[in-house]
C-alpha cells in the first residue's frame, strides 16, 4: 500500500503476476468444468485482450478493472459474478470481481458515499463508473478513473504484458486533482477462483528461507497459514 496525504502522487510498487514452472507443476489448479448458465460469469462486451503465447490477460475499462487472466486455453484464474447476481446491488453497490483499486481506507469509505456509514460499500468512482484508455498497443493497456470528488483524486493503471514471458505487471498510480484533507491509499484488491495456494515473496533478511514460499490455503491448521512446500525462483 502506499499513503496519499498531502502530496500530489502516490505509486503502489509495482505487482508482477506470474505463471512460474514450479507453479505450474503443482498440479492444484481444478480441471475445466461444464457450467451452467445461471452460474456462468458476466460476460464484458468492451473487454480489450492482450496476448502473447503463454497467456491470455482481458480489461474492462467499463468497470476499470482486470478480468480475465489464465494460460491459453485454460479456464480464467479471475473470480467474475454472475449476471443475476450483478444485479442485485448492496447499497447500490455491484461486486463484479476482478483485479481492482480501492483510493482510500475502510474506516473513511463512509465519507465517500454519504448515508452509508459502517465502511462499506467502497468508493463508486473508481470501483464502478467507466474508465478512460489513455494508451492502447499489443502488450500494453493504460487507463485513467474519473475524478472521485472527495478525495480530489484519479486512478491511473498501466497494465502490460510481457511479449514472450508468462509475466503481467500492473503499476497503479493516484494522481491528486486539488488538495484534499483526506488521506488515500492504494489497496489493489485481486478475485481468484478457487484458491488453493499463494506464492508469497520473502524479505531477503530471511537467507534461511527460500526466495519463495508456497502457501497452503486448504489446510485446517488452527496456527493459520502453513509454509507447505518451498518453491525455487524461476530460472
Amino acid at each position: 500500500m502506499a499513503n496519499l496525504r498531502d502530496g500530489s502522487v502516490a505509486s503502489s510498487p509495482t505487482r508482477t503476476t506470474a505463471l512460474s514452472p514450479a507453479a505450474r507443476s503443482t498440479g492444484l489448479e481444478p480441471a475445466p468444468s461444464k457450467v451452467s448458465a445461471a452460474l456462468r460469469p458476466v460476460a464484458f462486451e468492451d473487454e480489450i485482450r492482450l496476448e502473447n503465447s503463454q497467456i491470455t490477460v482481458g480489461v474492462s475499462p467499463q468497470v476499470g478493472r482486470i478480468v480475465r487472466f489464465h494460460r491459453r486455453g485454460e479456464p480464467n484464474l479471475i473470480w467474475l459474478t454472475t449476471p443475476a447476481a450483478a444485479r442485485k446491488k448492496i447499497r447500490g453497490y455491484v461486486n463484479w470481481g476482478g483485479d481492482k483499486v480501492w483510493p482510500a481506507m475502510q474506516f473513511i469509505w463512509g465519507r465517500l458515499r454519504p448515508g452509508h456509514p459502517g465502511g462499506w460499500p467502497p468508493d463508486g468512482v473508481i470501483d464502478g463508473q467507466p474508465w478512460q484508455i489513455l494508451e492502447q498497443a499489443a502488450h500494453r493497456l493504460v487507463m485513467e478513473s474519473r475524478e472521485q470528488p472527495d478525495l480530489r483524486l484519479v486512478c491511473r493503471r498501466t497494465i502490460e504484458l510481457s511479449p514472450e514471458a508468462a509475466r503481467l505487471t500492473i503499476r497503479n498510480r493516484l494522481v491528486r486533482t486539488q488538495p484534499s484533507p483526506l488521506p488515500a491509499v492504494i489497496w489493489s484488491v485481486t478475485q481468484v477462483r478457487h484458491a488453493q495456494m499463494t506464492l508469497l515473496d520473502v524479505a531477503a533478511d530471511r537467507p534461511e528461507l527460500p526466495d519463495w514460499a508456497w502457501i497452503n490455503l486448504t489446510g485446517r491448521r488452527p496456527t493459520g497459514l502453513e509454509i507447505a512446500h518451498p518453491l525455487a525462483p524461476d530460472p
